[in-house]
């Protein structure tokens, strides 16, 4: 039986926040290793980062920063970090990459050329093809549709390989999960809040209706637009970067969880929001901008993302039976963990190791 190997990027769970990276691909990749889906987990430090790693909690941290870390030596350091699995990785084994990119497409180029017999396959997160034929991204979008198999977070239109399974998140049990048995009128809008989530959208239309709180937490592009409407409405609150547990402390103060992704931008169309998934499994109501395939048979509230339709929304909110609301809208943690539980996932690396292209 071959070993399963994990090839991701994370870093030690307490310099998430400080090193500024990605919450959610840390948090995603941590649950799959947490579970116990992998017999081996390497991270290969992101390549931005030149802070030393040390840590003792069984994961192999590769990071190369030799002389310096700009311009040809950066390049260098990427060079050296794919020798390092390559020349560390032995025998029959099933490689597992947490998306295939610039910094690991070397190491999947090495092992096809001079290690055939390990089977490479790539949890594909997001992935927005290049508008240039020819260009790196499209070479390396090309290199994931010859894997051996892949898992999609998101059903991309690009993504031809035939041993390919689309599972939109990943989900744990939440001891003593609360139930929302009454609804308040707070809304919880997390992530990275940049131009393609609608930020003077979803401010304005806050803005418009005081009734209805927006607590914002994570991290913003434009702070003076933020800073300015926190000033101005006292129903608009921005908490900044939260660690996890004061992060859960805030939404479980809250009934609805928005999802603000504009459609226009084409990389909103190739990712899937994992902060919805999430809500959806603390019992939130979500309200989404953006309409989602991989959510079939999960119950969101769609708003196209104009202000008139989200003025026509909270309107009729106003009018809608309490009861109604949470029978049909919220408490769907036992769907969402059927549909995206840990189980599912392990599952899912079984089917798509066996069906893998043969030798």
């Amino acid at each position: 039986m071959n070993k399963r190997i994990f090839l991701t990027h994370v870093v030690p769970k307490n310099k998430i926040e400080s090193l500024d990276v990605s919450a959610a691909g840390n948090y995603f990749s941590y649950n799959l290793i947490d579970n116990n889906c992998f017999d081996e987990v390497w991270s290969m430090i992101p390549i931005n980062i030149d802070e030393k790693i040390v840590e003792n909690d069984g994961i192999h941290y590769i990071q190369t920063r030799f002389l310096s870390n700009k311009n040809v030596f950066r390049l260098l350091n990427i060079f050296i970090d794919n020798l390092k699995v390559f020349l560390g990785i032995k025998g029959n084994v099933n490689l597992w990459y947490y998306n295939l990119t610039h910094q690991t497409v070397f190491l999947y180029l090495l092992l096809k050329i001079f290690k055939p017999r390990v089977k490479q396959f790539v949890i594909l997160l997001d992935f927005t093809p290049s508008k240039n034929k020819i260009s790196l991204q499209n070479f390396i979008f090309n290199l994931i549709n010859k894997s051996d198999g892949v898992i999609s977070l998101t059903s991309n239109k690009f993504l031809y390989s035939k041993n390919t399974i689309v599972l939109p998140g990943i989900v744990t049990e939440i001891k003593d999960n609360s139930k929302i048995t009454s609804v308040n009128k707070s809304f919880m809008l997390s992530g990275i809040l940049s131009k393609n989530r609608c930020p003077e959208l979803i401010l304005k239309a806050f803005s418009e209706f005081p009734e209805y709180e927006l607590i914002i937490t994570g991290k913003i592009d434009d702070q003076s637009l933020v800073d300015t409407y926190c000033n101005t409405f006292s129903n608009i609150r921005y908490l900044g970067f939260l660690n996890y547990d004061n992060y859960v402390k805030e939404l479980e103060k809250a009934t609805f969880s928005i999802n603000s992704r504009d459609p226009q931008y084409e990389e909103n169309l190739y990712n899937f929001p994992s902060k919805s998934i999430e809500h959806l499994m603390h019992n939130k109501i979500l309200v989404s901008t953006m309409e989602y395939s991989e959510l079939n048979g999960i119950e969101y509230m769609y708003v196209p993302p104009t202000l008139d339709d989200f003025r026509t929304f909270f309107k009729e909110l106003k009018n809608i039976d309490e009861d109604e609301l949470i029978g049909k809208y919220a408490n769907q943690s036992s769907k969402v963990f059927d549909l995206f539980g840990i189980s599912n996932w392990k599952n899912s690396f079984e089917k798509i190791e066996r069906n893998g292209k043969s030798d």
